[in-house]
């Protein structure tokens, strides 16, 4: 499954690369993260408190930042299991100016398995694209807030 969008943040480029790297902001601004906690050079541990429809439920997983070319782009390779099964996913996020404000571009493929995965494909991109919408809102309000 495809996911891809966009978020402007009225932010310098360079601001919101080094905030979206920086674990103590992704764990505030991640919708139920319960932790997100170093586990190696780029590599993190998290666990989820998702309460979106039939994906309700806690889970755990691994997430790495690779291909970093700061302050314009990085990917993303995460794995997460939880009650209803499990997902994998890798993601592309380039960012550009805008004026004084950054344009992100995100497109991720992920992958289910188990339970998730029979709940087909519009339930499971309307959920990722909830999860994502309420991330990038929360980070923008933290960078906002850190940078006035």
């Amino acid at each position: 499954m495809e996911v891809q969008g966009e978020y402007r943040f009225n932010a310098p480029r360079e601001t919101v690369y080094r905030m979206l790297l920086d674990p103590a902001m992704v764990e505030v601004a991640m919708p139920g993260c319960e932790r997100f906690e170093p586990d190696g050079p780029d590599r993190y541990d998290i666990t989820m408190r998702v309460g979106i429809a039939a994906l309700r439920g806690v889970y755990r997983g691994k997430v790495r930042v690779a291909g970093q070319a700061a302050p314009a782009s990085y990917s993303l390779e995460m794995t997460g299991s939880g009650t209803s099964g499990g997902i994998t996913g890798r993601a592309q996020l380039v960012l550009s100016d805008e004026g004084s404000a950054t344009l992100l571009r995100y497109k991720g493929d992920l992958k289910a398995q188990g339970a998730l995965a029979s709940l087909g494909i519009q339930m499971l991109s309307g959920s990722a694209k909830i999860v994502i919408g309420q991330f990038m809102k929360a980070m923008d309000k933290e960078i906002r807030d850190r940078t006035a």
